[in-house]
């Protein structure tokens, strides 16, 4: 409405002034000058007020944004209360001496991926505890305190989630993942030879592939770690393995 209020007077003034002009009427002219200035602040003025009305939107919108994903949000701890019991059980069923602790309690996530989160952890976890943690006669014998440990972390790191599981257990034996694949098939022996460390933990993500000796109830059934990796995939994300044979193992997603 505003904006037709000023084309009126600017048609007004442009018809003022061409009259004035042709009659030689300086009294015209300057009504016709004065009505253009208006004309012109209240433009300016119109202009400023839409800046305002855009700003104070960006701000409102930029405070709905983190209102909805506030909404989503919920401390990492949730999704993970229930893990320190489970290794306590696992760990009296094994006959071993596990302690669990938890970094990053209150670092916010999503809900879906921390509902998402809960069977990837829970797989490696109890495959820690399984095969990658030894008892505590070894473990003294290793020169190693007798209580295991490991560490479930959480924090933001460029943009994204990072969550580590790091165990001070036995650590993967790269070899004997090296042997596997060729003992399955999966690479000729010329080939396996040459690959490195982070490309044979690789196949431990395959589905079906695993190096421990015998199947059993806790780490899984024979589940391979493919369930991790399938869902750290379906969230546009990425997993991989660190592993130092006698020092223990790191799975990063």
């Amino acid at each position: 409405r505003s904006l037709a209020a000023v084309r009126s007077e600017l048609t007004r003034a442009r018809e003022a002034l061409e009259g004035a002009m042709r009659r030689g009427d300086p009294a015209r002219i300057a009504q016709a000058r004065d009505a253009v200035m208006r004309a012109e602040t209240s433009l300016t003025a119109r202009i400023t007020e839409l800046e305002n009305f855009f700003r104070r939107t960006e701000e409102v919108s930029t405070s709905l944004y983190h209102e909805v994903i506030g909404s989503r949000m919920r401390p990492f701890g949730e999704g993970v209360s229930g893990f320190p019991r489970m290794v306590r059980d696992v760990a009296k069923q094994l006959g071993k001496s596990v302690r669990l602790d938890i970094i990053g309690a209150d670092v916010p996530v999503d809900r879906d991926i921390l509902a998402r989160l809960e069977a990837p952890l829970n797989h490696i976890i109890r495959n820690a505890c399984d095969h990658g943690l030894e008892t505590p006669e070894v473990r003294r014998q290793q020169g190693k305190p007798e209580q295991a440990r490991i560490v479930v972390e959480a924090r933001h790191h460029a943009g994204q989630l990072l969550v580590r599981v790091v165990d001070d257990g036995r650590g993967i034996d790269a070899e004997s993942i090296r042997r596997k694949v060729v003992e399955r098939g999966m690479q000729p022996a010329d080939l396996a030879s040459r690959l490195n460390e982070r490309e044979l933990f690789d196949f431990l993500f395959l589905p079906g592939f695993s190096t421990a000796k015998q199947v059993t109830e806790i780490s899984g059934r024979g589940v391979g770690l493919d369930v991790v990796h399938q869902m750290v995939t379906s969230t546009s994300g990425t997993v991989r393995v660190e592993s130092r044979v006698g020092s223990g193992t790191t799975f990063s997603m």
